[in-house]
């Protein structure tokens, strides 16, 4: 019997459309509640126009460790969003090597952190309040994650380099932020003591050469001293927008 003319089954192309959302959806469901609940609180907070800006900028900054992690066949995971925190991306495999690690987490703040500084230089030049605001806020963050403390990037990058700055560094922190009462600093300094003394779980990751510390170093305090210079100029005219 001759098939050439018999009409084939096809899914309804609407439907095909609902199954791709749906696999899209269960596949990345943490990565979407977050997203969707971390957009909603600072729309509610701060307005749309501003939590658009930030999110963006949120996510960019996690691009960062994500494309480099992919570079390295580090398997990463979908950026996961923290309310009010920021966010981060997680890896299924570690590096087998310091540097690698140190890499990774400074392409976060790098990526994230220079991005920020263009937006707010932008909306500066073209009058955009809630960009100016959102960019400052950006740059802060990413001044933060540069902190040599676990669990932020800076941590991972001072343990590549000089591990013995990761205790000292928590414990100022927590000084530092129980003087100017902010307690969150506190908090992020008392968890960065528990995190320097806890260790890698046992991993053990080859130790980098001279030459890839300087260059981190380098990387590292050139980055610090970019974003620090623009956050602190910067806030006249942020103060100025309030």
């Amino acid at each position: 019997m001759s098939t050439e003319n018999q009409p084939t089954a096809k899914l309804p192309s609407w439907l095909a459309m609902f199954g791709v959302a749906g696999w899209i959806i269960f596949k990345y469901k943490v990565f979407l509640f977050s997203f969707v609940l971390s957009f909603g609180l600072y729309a509610m907070r701060y307005g749309w126009p501003y939590a658009v800006a930030l999110i963006a900028l949120l996510y960019i900054h996690e691009m960062g460790h994500f494309v480099y992690m992919k570079w390295r066949g580090l398997d990463p995971q979908a950026p996961v969003f923290i309310p009010f925190l920021g966010a981060y991306v997680a890896m299924n495999n570690l590096p087998q090597d310091r540097a690698t690690h140190a890499w990774s987490a400074l392409a976060g703040p790098f990526v994230g952190g220079v991005s920020s500084v263009v937006c707010f230089y932008y909306g500066l030049y073209a009058d955009i309040p809630y960009l100016i605001t959102a960019a400052y806020f950006g740059i802060f963050l990413n001044l933060i994650q540069l902190v040599p403390m676990r669990p932020l990037d800076g941590g991972f990058i001072a343990q590549c380099v000089a591990s013995w700055l990761l205790v000292p560094c928590a414990g100022l922190l927590a000084v530092f932020g129980f003087i100017t009462q902010s307690w969150f600093l506190v908090f992020l300094g008392v968890i960065g003591i528990f995190q320097s003394f806890k260790g890698q779980d046992g991993t053990v990751m080859t130790e980098a050469t001279a030459g890839q510390k300087t260059l981190i170093s380098l990387s590292y305090v050139m980055l610090i001293v970019l974003l620090a210079f623009v956050w602190l100029s910067a806030g006249v005219v942020v103060s100025a927008l309030k």
